[in-house]
């Protein structure tokens, strides 16, 4: 959950920025939301507080790894760029421009998976382009410094370049100056500053060069195919794309499990409620947020379900484990038979004998003693059954019949009945591939044998 307090959003000025940040979210949440960006399942707001419920993100953030490690070598590199790519492109999609593109803002879930964070700059093109300088000093591109200038998708294809560089290098490709004039300059003769390690390969070197143009026309990603122009180009010629849409590729880095992944508080840096002492919040400052609370409906429906699920199969899953123990106790009954007689020769230990004998030897005859009664099978009149079901009908062959049952879903079932229909009663419900089968139940409770319905 990340909480954003109102009365330093009011010391800052930024109610505006905090409720883009909320519409951002939701439009990059609903529907078809990316699997690389932190997405929000609701929003809502106390007197004092306003609340993002967020995808949790305990892999920690690049910034903090690289940190840990130095650099990144080239080919781990490639795969963070291209779930970086594939967070752009979705936000590009939507006609937003992330403007805040660097190492921090990428967190990492708990398999090493890449998502995109902190939405709060992020801002919606599709109307109109901005013209501010937003971002963060050393990954802002060139058209986001010059004043009046409009940009678009341009900025976070520079931001990327940065962004790449750091992880390579372990540094911002223009750190050394610190002032925004003196960086701005930089910038207009970026080709006298920035320097690429010789060590690098030729296809790297051409990608940083390419995402680090001051000329918007010849910037990677920025001639009219957006993120296919990076996607086809020689750096990530090796990339299996829609292995890394679907998230199958193996991340380089798996982050320690029960860590904190993540920088000390006393290093971010501690929340001073001294700043907001003297502020004070007013009706009108509430009237602002009145429509902040949102929920992303199909995102909520997947926590509720995922929540209940076990809540809802509490009883069925009694009873199931009850039905495993009895397996698990008839396998090993079954196993000590088969250990401890001749080969070829059987003696079962269940005391009703069922309509069809199961596949209890691989000798191409079975001799199987079942109630003091001798019946002998031909390996070919064996049916090839699954072990589970196998065992399931060796317990309760009556439930079977002849053989395992392709019942999908064994259950209950509340429906009207009666003669107005206004009476619940309990039914027994076997859902097959072809047919639903419904039971009455006797007063014990006992399915009775033969459908009441089958559709």
């Amino acid at each position: 959950m990340k909480c954003l307090d109102k009365k330093r959003i009011k010391l800052k000025s930024g109610e505006s920025m905090a409720l883009n940040e909320r519409a951002i979210l939701s439009r990059v949440s609903s529907g078809d939301a990316s699997p690389f960006i932190v997405c929000m399942t609701y929003a809502f707001q106390t007197p004092e507080k306003l609340c993002f419920i967020l995808d949790l993100m305990n892999g920690g953030d690049l910034n903090y790894h690289l940190s840990q490690r130095g650099t990144f070598n080239e080919e781990d590199v490639k795969f963070y760029v291209a779930e970086i790519i594939l967070g752009l492109q979705h936000m590009h999609e939507r006609n937003i421009v992330y403007r805040d593109l660097k190492p921090a803002n990428i967190l990492l879930d708990e398999c090493g998976h890449v998502r995109i964070s902190d939405l709060g700059l992020a801002c919606d093109v599709s109307e109109s382009w901005p013209t501010a300088a937003v971002g963060t000093q050393g990954y802002m591109a060139p058209e986001v410094l010059q004043k009046g200038v409009p940009y678009a998708f341009s900025a976070d294809w520079y931001s990327l370049g940065c962004t790449v560089y750091k992880l390579l290098v372990g540094s911002s490709p223009f750190r050394q100056h610190t002032s925004k004039r003196r960086y701005c300059e930089a910038l207009i003769g970026r080709q006298k500053v920035l320097q690429i390690p010789e060590s690098f390969e030729d296809s790297t070197k051409a990608f940083l060069i390419g995402l680090l143009q001051t000329n918007i026309e010849v910037r990677l990603g920025c001639q009219g195919q957006g993120s296919e122009e990076l996607m086809t180009h020689s750096f990530l010629s090796n990339m299996d794309w829609e292995m890394a849409k679907r998230q199958r590729l193996q991340p380089p880095l798996i982050p320690p499990q029960g860590e904190v992944n993540a920088a000390d508080a006393f290093e971010i840096g501690a929340f001073d409620e001294e700043d907001t002492q003297g502020i004070r919040l007013t009706e009108e400052d509430q009237q602002v947020y009145k429509e902040f609370d949102v929920v992303i409906a199909d995102r909520w429906q997947h926590e509720m379900t995922t929540t209940i699920f076990d809540a809802v199969n509490e009883d069925f899953n009694q009873m199931e484990s009850k039905r495993r123990a009895k397996l698990q106790q008839r396998l090993n009954q079954l196993t000590h038979t088969l250990t401890s007689q001749p080969e070829g020769e059987i003696t079962s230990v269940v005391s009703a004998a069922p309509s069809a004998s199961p596949p209890l030897s691989r000798s191409t005859s079975a001799t199987v003693m079942v109630a003091s009664q001798q019946k002998s099978l031909d390996h070919e009149d064996i049916p090839s059954w699954p072990a589970e079901l196998l065992l399931e009908w060796w317990i309760d062959p009556e439930r079977y019949g002849c053989g395992p049952s392709d019942c999908l879903v064994e259950s209950e079932l509340l429906r009207l009945g009666g003669p107005f229909l206004h009476t619940w009663q309990k039914k027994h419900v076997r859902l097959f591939p072809n047919r639903l089968e419904i039971y009455v139940k006797n007063q014990h409770g006992i399915p009775l044998k033969g459908a009441e319905v089958s559709v």
